[in-house]
């Protein structure tokens, strides 16, 4: 739908205020972490390209998210 449109998604966030070790964006929320979310809205409007901005806990939130998405 969206081919020729980018995405940027901020997940860079410590969480310090939700007291946990997991960078804010895996907090969960009816079982899934909270960028899954946001990921699967951005999917379905068929973006081109999906690029994760990622800063504290980078290696988790790759993991958790796999080669799906570019990460900056």
């Amino acid at each position: 739908m969206f081919k020729d449109v980018a995405a940027i998604v901020l997940a860079a966030g410590k969480g310090t205020r939700l007291n946990s070790d997991r960078p804010k964006v895996l907090q969960e929320i009816a079982g899934k972490p909270l960028i899954f979310y946001t990921l699967r809205l951005l999917r379905a409007l068929g973006l081109g390209k999906i690029v994760i901005v990622v800063g504290y806990g980078a290696q988790k939130v790759k993991r958790a998210l796999g080669d799906s998405c570019t990460y900056a």
